[in-house]
């Protein structure tokens, strides 16, 4: 559901931006241009923020990291929307064109590490994962579910659950050694949720109650197995994508105002 949502408020997104581009209501060099660029371009600049916060001990005092990231995420959403706006999909010079592609990659680069993020933390702002949690909660949601589930005479279910456990054993052993292993695990975990979810409901020999709540222990444990699975090669791409943002960030920062300074310059 929430794939569906964020799939739909992205076309939307996309719809708007592409119908205002086209609609020729302004151009990038009118008033109203102009001040989409220079305020996208200003919001692009404050993503150093962020990272600055981060490292200099200096701005410790200036606010909790955890709400300069908050800012840190609405800028990089807003910041390229006024772009893309304000260049009406279009790029007329040389400058443009090299600060747009920028703009893509540390917008393209920023989507990746929330990714990742979401993956290896509990919840928006908690604590890092580790590797022996996610691994204890897998096995004991995998535990919980053979009980509940042989208990209720469900072993078609628990087949799903386990044969899933077993393709993500791969992940877990060979990571990255892997990649095709690992890019197919989520679509695996996708396939075995519905499969299970649609066995645990044809169960007529259960109260509605107790197929319900096997539905729910299955796709939650097939959902931890593949936390545990794919946590070592995400951790090790968080790593790397730390080592290459930042410095992805200042590229963009200096083709910003090499842009700025040529459209006034010229």
């Amino acid at each position: 559901m929430r794939l569906l949502a964020g799939l739909l408020l992205t076309a939307l997104w996309a719809g708007a931006i592409w119908w205002l581009s086209r609609s020729g209501l302004y151009t990038p060099g009118s008033d109203v241009g102009y001040y989409l660029g220079l305020c996208g371009a200003l919001m692009m600049l404050a993503l150093l923020g962020y990272p600055l916060r981060k490292r200099v001990r200096r701005l410790s005092s200036l606010g909790r990291v955890s709400r300069w990231f908050s800012v840190h995420m609405v800028l990089g959403v807003a910041g390229p929307t006024l772009i893309l706006l304000h260049c009406t999909l279009q790029w007329r010079s040389l400058n443009a064109a090299i600060a747009f592609w920028c703009m893509v990659i540390v917008a393209g680069s920023g989507l990746l590490g929330r990714f990742l993020y979401r993956h290896l933390h509990v919840g928006l702002y908690g604590r890092p994962l580790s590797l022996g949690e996610v691994r204890t909660d897998a096995a004991t949601a995998l535990g919980k579910l053979r009980d509940r589930l042989r208990a209720d005479d469900a072993g078609d279910v628990l087949a799903i659950v386990e044969d899933f456990a077993r393709t993500a054993v791969v992940v877990d052993a060979r990571g990255w050694a892997r990649p095709d292993a690992m890019l197919l695990l989520a679509p695996r975990a996708w396939l075995a949720q519905v499969r299970a979810r649609s066995l645990a409901r044809r169960r007529t020999a259960l109260r509605a109650t107790l197929r319900i709540d096997a539905q729910a222990m299955a796709v939650d444990t097939i959902a931890a197995v593949q936390r545990s699975a794919q946590f070592l090669p995400l951790e090790r791409l968080f790593a790397l994508w730390h080592v290459l943002h930042v410095p992805l960030v200042v590229l963009l920062a200096f083709s910003v105002i090499a842009h700025i300074v040529a459209v006034h310059m010229y």
